[in-house]
């Protein structure tokens, strides 16, 4: 990840810190990645959610005060290349967010910003790639959107639609050696992950 996410990451924590009430939800959620028309409508969106279609599955973190939260979110899928090769892509993002009737009121519009790291690499820790232990490709984004839940007392549901704003693949260095056999660093910048321009995001918490 490189130093603009990283001090995104701290200038949003230390804004939100100062607001936050003891309340904590944690969650289970699905992501749906999308380009421009990929989908006809709500129903075709909710329909490849309950196909299990191309679907992320993760968790959710939140701490909520009365209005502002701020969480973290992980998505992850797991499926066989084009190659023959099982591949994981990991998505781990960063949010804050203003829930404009209250963050635990019955009805619970929001609206969220962040930012989020996205990876692609080899479930196999043994395969040998060019990239050593660095993921195939990856992305460092932010994000904006809007949502809904409703909260029935301890128990909460959500969806929300964003969109991701590409801040590029990360540079990273990794250590090769060459013919005489000395350690070289080398520093380089990975493939850009294809990260889809919107994700749709539907799932349920429970508020401690």
């Amino acid at each position: 990840m490189n130093k603009k996410i990283l001090i995104t990451i701290l200038l949003i924590t230390l804004t939100a810190s100062g607001v936050f009430a003891l309340n904590l939800s944690l969650g289970l959620n699905g992501a749906l990645y999308m380009d421009d028309g990929e989908y006809n409508g709500w129903d075709d969106r909710f329909e490849a959610f309950q196909e299990g279609e191309r679907i992320y599955y993760g968790l959710m973190i939140e701490i909520l005060g009365d209005q502002v939260g701020i969480g973290g979110n992980f998505f992850s899928s797991i499926y066989e290349s084009s190659f023959g090769m099982e591949m994981i892509d990991m998505d781990l993002n960063l949010a804050l967010s203003y829930h404009l009737l209250g963050s635990t009121f019955f009805l619970d519009p929001f609206g969220e910003i962040g930012i989020g790291y996205i990876s692609k690499d080899y479930t196999d820790d043994d395969i040998a790639d060019i990239d050593g232990d660095m993921p195939v490709t990856a992305m460092g984004y932010w994000f904006a959107g809007l949502g809904a839940g409703l909260n029935l007392g301890a128990i909460g549901f959500y969806g929300k639609f964003l969109y991701h704003f590409n801040l590029g693949a990360p540079a990273v260095e990794d250590e090769f050696y060459d013919k005489d056999g000395q350690a070289v660093t080398v520093e380089y910048t990975l493939e850009e992950y294809a990260l889809k321009p919107y994700k749709f995001v539907l799932g349920a918490k429970l508020i401690l």
